[in-house]
Formats: C-alpha cells, structure tokens, sequence
C-alpha cells in the first residue's frame, strides 16, 4: 500500500517507498537515478529525520514509534511529494 499527495508538479508514480507498512527500513524506489532530500515528521508533527537519498536506498526506521509518519520527499529542482508510512 502506498498513499501519497502530490505537490508541486512531481509526478506521483515517480518515488515508490516499501514495504509500507514497515518495522524496520523502507526502501526508495524510483525511475530515475536523482538525489532526493527526505524529511520524516512524526505523529506529533516534529522533524525526526532528514537526509539526501538515491533509489535504492535504505532508511532505517527501527528507532521510531509505532505511527504514520510523512515522509517529505524534494528533488534538486524544487518539487515535492509526500509518502505515508505506517510504523509497526
């Protein structure tokens, strides 16, 4: 399952994260080979994550609560999509 918003004019089918839903890391998948800056806010709204990632890598989600958390994905130009994950 995976549930997004788009925004910005970055095309929702681009970024895919798995397994949804995780306990442990979500792989980001993609069609294209870009660096992409990724913020995690958690249930409660704070930032608990931020990092430059590619296709193919992983994010270890293992620390955090059980919850949805948003994950705020931006490419270089400027465009931004959100991805929901649930955390077991």
């Amino acid at each position: 399952m995976t549930a997004s918003v788009q925004e910005n004019g970055m095309k929702n089918e681009l970024i895919v994260l798995s397994p949804n839903p995780s306990n442990d890391f979500v792989e980001i998948m993609s069609g294209s080979n870009e660096t992409y800056t990724v913020n995690i806010i958690d249930p409660n709204g704070e930032n608990c994550y931020s990092k430059e990632v590619k296709a193919g890598d992983k994010i270890n989600i293992s620390q955090f609560q059980a919850g949805l958390y948003m994950f705020q994905i931006e490419s270089k130009s400027g465009d931004r999509i959100v991805r929901k994950i649930i955390r077991k």
